[in-house]
């Protein structure tokens, strides 16, 4: 009886004193990875850039779960570095937990079979507040392992004074609308443009000197109607109207329609140009809008069979990676929580183009042009077709281009062989890839 009163006691006094039959919480670093991407990303909010975008988030986010333990450890990182910090590091202790960056590059990522779904943690009211086809580039068989927060979206910018000079007026537009040129008006544009030269310009960009060109090549071979990857996923341009696209870019470089020698040309080399003003339609994206005021430039869509023309899409966001901590894994999904369930957070993606529709209508009457370009989301092609082996096929996709354009292939003959050597490159990826599920 003795022991047994001693026992109850004992209990008691646990209750009084606060214990717990439960550990104390141990400690938990998540390892929140970004790209240090070299755009401008101002919301208004004094947040330059994704890199201090997401050390706010963490800061608020630890003083939250301070209690808890709970620490997330922000690394920025160079692109060029992006292999030394990312795969690298895979089952070391600084391996990524969160990952910020462009889909561009990492959805490769996905098919290591580390990267989890996120579909658990997507409410109702964030599935309304982000376009469909925001999701859609975001998911793989179905499952969402991306989280958009903000788009980057590439269309064209033409100088007004040039487009005047060659007697263009018609096509100029002053009110800073996005434009739509059909097959016919881009003909007169180009050909236009290529016989008069105002100041010396070359009409429109193009470069094929290496993989750097890629994704704007692509959006021009749809520009006849090809639909560019068939319903496996596969290229599929060998198609009349892929055809008639890389026709139609090895004629215009004979007609003079793209700068000399484009084929040994750099997206950069583009960009000199137009700075010198010796091109007059140039790539242009939101992040970079103060280079291109409207008051200067105007605003057009990528060429487009249907008159409404095409844009493409560098969509960035959240990724989260499984590395065997059941910890880890539930606090990292906590962070992109976090981060989407606060106004103030994603305010900060009105910096470029906001997935978030409210955000767009917070900063609609400050900055007019989220509105434009959402509004010309349903234009948004997704480039990549979210396959397994990207680089893969950016290493061998530019090569035809660039041959096709020096004239030691014909559009037929470039066709046959992008759809040969990228869809080996897709199958490769598939071969080595799994999903994490």
């Amino acid at each position: 009886m003795k022991k047994i009163l001693a026992g109850v006691s004992m209990v008691m006094l646990c209750v009084l004193a606060g214990c717990s039959s439960q550990k104390a919480a141990e400690p938990v670093t998540i390892n929140v990875k970004v790209s240090g991407l070299s755009v401008d990303i101002n919301s208004g909010k004094h947040v330059n850039g994704a890199p201090e975008i997401i050390r706010r988030a963490a800061e608020a986010f630890n003083k939250l779960h301070a209690k808890d333990k709970v620490t997330c450890n922000v690394e920025v990182f160079q692109v060029r570095d992006e292999d030394k910090a990312i795969k690298a590091t895979f089952d070391k202790p600084n391996a990524p937990d969160v990952l910020f960056e462009n889909y561009f590059n990492m959805s490769s990522y996905i098919y290591t079979g580390r990267v989890v779904p996120l579909d658990d943690i997507i409410t109702p009211a964030m599935q309304q507040d982000i376009d469909e086809h925001r999701w859609q580039m975001s998911k793989v068989n179905g499952k969402t392992y991306m989280m958009p927060y903000y788009d980057m979206q590439n269309i064209l910018a033409y100088e007004k004074s040039q487009m005047r000079a060659a007697g263009l007026d018609k096509f100029v537009k002053d009110d800073g609308s996005l434009q739509h040129w059909t097959d016919a008006e881009w003909e007169e544009i180009l050909s236009t443009l290529a016989a008069k030269k105002p100041n010396g310009a070359a009409p429109l960009m193009m470069y094929a000197k290496n993989e750097q060109g890629d994704t704007h090549t692509m959006v021009y071979l749809r520009s006849k109607g090809a639909k560019f990857f068939d319903d496996k996923g596969n290229f599929h341009v060998n198609t009349p109207e892929g055809i008639q696209a890389l026709r139609w870019l090895q004629e215009g470089n004979k007609k003079g329609y793209f700068p000399h020698e484009c084929q040994f040309l750099q997206i950069k080399d583009c960009m000199m140009l137009n700075q010198n003003k010796k091109l007059t339609i140039n790539v242009y994206n939101n992040a970079i809008k103060s280079r291109y005021p409207k008051e200067q430039y105007g605003y057009v869509n990528f060429p487009g069979h249907d008159g409404k023309g095409f844009a493409s899409s560098f969509l960035s966001g959240f990724e989260v990676f499984d590395n065997k901590n059941a910890a880890k894994l539930k606090w990292s999904k906590e962070f992109i929580k976090f981060i989407y369930a606060s106004d103030e957070l994603m305010d900060y993606s009105a910096g470029a183009l906001p997935v978030s529709k409210k955000v767009v209508s917070r900063f609609a009457e400050k900055q007019p042009e989220l509105k434009l370009f959402a509004e010309n989301s349903a234009n948004i092609i997704n480039v990549t077709g979210n396959n397994p082996n990207w680089r893969g096929v950016r290493n061998v996709f530019w090569v035809p281009i660039h041959e096709m354009l020096e004239g030691r292939l014909t559009p037929e003959q470039a066709a046959e062989l992008i759809d040969k050597d990228c869809n080996a490159a897709i199958a490769e990826g598939r071969k080595n890839s799994k999903l994490h599920e």
